[in-house]
């Protein structure tokens, strides 16, 4: 069974590297590409996602 933990690590690393790709893709364009905003974007929604869910789980461990 997958952990809220490993699933925030991975929406992590997902995050990281759509947003990283198409924001190179954006920065390398000569013309606008909305596509490319909505994955960037998408990635960073990622990413937060991924962060909230370790950030729960490290709380979860903490001694009361």
């Amino acid at each position: 069974m997958i952990t809220s933990a490993q699933l925030g690590v991975g929406l992590i690393v997902i995050g990281v590297s759509i947003t990283g790709y198409h924001s190179e893709k954006l920065l390398k364009l000569e013309h606008y590409n909305r596509n490319h905003l909505v994955w960037a974007l998408l990635g960073v929604v990622s990413f937060g996602v991924g962060q909230n869910l370790v950030a729960d789980s490290l709380h979860d461990r903490l001694p009361r």
